[in-house]
């Protein structure tokens, strides 16, 4: 966030007005405004009374707030992740601090294409709300239908496919909280 963004969004939390910050700053009204529309910074002096007048501290000013991850994601907010052969696309959604993961894994129908993974090292429960899936892993293979769930544990090789004619639509919650490296 810019400082002139920043410096309006604290004076109106704050309920002053320009004047009402000046007053408190010993700064003017024209110099404040031209550091709120960024068409001059402030020195670090003038930065002191402006945060003084706004009762934080300059490293606050200067700092971001961690990131929040919120308690929920909206479907229209998952991110695309990646497509695989134009038939598969994966979406991801991230909440909670530490942020768990939920990705939606959408398979075009018409074809048994199967996908392979490796195995996450977290592991991930699965939910099948439209289609069906083919599942295989240690040795066991099953087809899930829209309300199926299926767990599968972390670091276990596994593939699925769509089953059917339609597509086919998945969620994979993580078992684990995400890594920061991995969003």
């Amino acid at each position: 966030m810019e400082v002139g963004e920043k410096l309006k969004r604290l004076r109106k939390e704050r309920g002053l007005t320009l004047q009402a910050l000046a007053d408190k700053s010993g700064l003017s009204v024209s110099y404040l405004s031209n550091v709120e529309r960024e068409a001059t910074s402030p020195t670090l002096q003038h930065l002191g009374q402006i945060c003084r007048a706004l009762d934080i501290l300059i490293a606050d000013f200067l700092t971001e707030p961690a990131q929040e991850h919120r308690l929920y994601a909206r479907r229209e907010e998952f991110e695309p992740v990646f497509r695989l052969h134009s038939r598969v696309q994966y979406e991801l959604a991230l909440c909670g601090n530490p942020p768990y993961k939920c990705v939606c894994i959408t398979m075009q129908g018409g074809g048994e294409e199967k996908e392979y993974s490796m195995g996450l090292p977290e592991g991930n429960f699965l939910l099948v709300t439209q289609g069906s899936m083919r599942l295989e892993m240690e040795g066991m293979s099953c087809t899930l239908h829209p309300m199926d769930v299926a767990l599968v544990p972390a670091h276990t090789p596994h593939t699925y496919a769509n089953a059917g004619e339609e597509p086919c639509i998945s969620y994979w919650f993580s078992l684990a909280p995400a890594e920061p490296s991995r969003f």
